[in-house]
């Protein structure tokens, strides 16, 4: 069965309406009608002489044509589209229960004054269908007295969780990543086809080209129309190989900023009670902790979303969640004392 996103996504995947969102592709078939009008006229030394040039000035226009199609606006599922994840929750948005920063918490986020969690994946760690305080990073937050940011998104796949974690996640200086058992696959194989062999270290650069990004789009569109409409549907066998190389960029990229994490596998179907989900495997094999929490009882379903925990279900999680947390923050403070004390 096909997510109530799946179509949504696609019209979406475009950040721009009307007019704007053509104007790149306007602007680089007008330039191509004159250099095949124009070009040939010219002799060879103009060629070679105003070669570089004309390549500057078309580069220039094509990258000055993608600044509007790339400007954030509003989609039908209440979201505010973004030129990298393709969409993210608004800020200050009453209707989503957000925060300054686009998160769902009732405070924006100032200073550290302790220890800082942040939340990543779908709608189950948004809480869609139940309320912001019932959703399990707040009753987290609740149960521990600690500070639980929730930056779960709807309709998020885990490329679109590792994007998260390096932009706003990395600068909110968490000290722990609590990541869940994401289900939207089908973006994830777009995202990663749109990456080409470009160096990882290259991607930070190239995301401040709107040319780039334009682009991009372009193919991660192509992508997920040709999986949504083959009959590979969004909730289908998920890219095992896809997924454990992205969960390995996640779980690295929080190693290299000494951040601890929590892998939660919140259980939806009873096929994973006998097979667990690839992120599991992963951390059981990496030394990361797993919480594991069985949600699929279908009288624990929102009467808004059928398909995501009530408020007892996102009880459960939160309950399961709390010790873990409490001793891998403390373990964490232990090392911290460590490293202070003389040799």
């Amino acid at each position: 069965m096909r997510t109530p996103w799946a179509g949504q996504i696609l019209t979406d995947w475009c950040s721009a309406e009307g007019l704007a969102g053509w104007l790149p592709l306007l602007v680089a078939m007008t330039w191509a009608v004159f250099l095949l009008l124009g070009w040939p006229r010219l002799s060879t030394r103009r060629r070679l002489t105003w070669a570089l040039p004309s390549a500057v000035v078309i580069l220039l226009s094509l990258e000055m044509a993608c600044i509007p199609a790339l400007v954030p606006h509003r989609t039908d599922f209440s979201a505010q589209t973004d030129p990298v994840k393709i969409w993210r929750l608004p800020p200050n948005s009453s209707e989503l229960e957000t925060n300054a920063q686009g998160l769902r918490n009732a405070h924006d986020v100032g200073p550290k004054s302790g220890p800082r969690i942040l939340c990543l994946g779908d709608s189950w760690v948004f809480g869609h269908g139940v309320s912001r305080e019932e959703a399990w990073p707040a009753q987290l937050g609740a149960k521990t007295g600690l500070e639980v940011l929730n930056a779960g998104v709807m309709g998020y796949c885990l490329y679109q969780a590792w994007l998260t974690l390096q932009d706003p996640g990395l600068a909110l200086e968490p000290d722990l990543v609590i990541l869940n058992n994401v289900h939207n696959h089908a973006q994830n194989s777009a995202f990663l086809l749109s990456e080409g062999p470009l160096p990882e270290a290259l991607r930070p650069w190239l995301h401040k080209s709107h040319l780039y990004l334009w682009l991009t789009r372009g193919v991660q569109r192509w992508r997920l129309r040709w999986h949504l409409f083959s009959g590979q549907e969004n909730l289908g066998v998920p890219d095992h190989a896809a997924l454990e190389a992205i969960s390995r960029r996640i779980l690295q990229t929080c190693r290299a900023h000494d951040i601890d994490v929590i892998l939660l596998s919140d259980l939806r179907t009873p096929q994973e009670l006998h097979a667990p989900p690839t992120h599991e495997v992963l951390g059981r094999e990496m030394g990361i902790p797993v919480v594991r929490v069985n949600l699929t009882d279908p009288r624990r379903r929102a009467l808004k979303a059928p398909h995501h925990p009530d408020a007892e279900g996102h009880r459960q999680v939160a309950e399961a969640l709390a010790p873990v947390v409490r001793s891998r923050l403390e373990a964490r403070r232990h090392r911290a004392s460590s490293r202070q004390e003389p040799h």
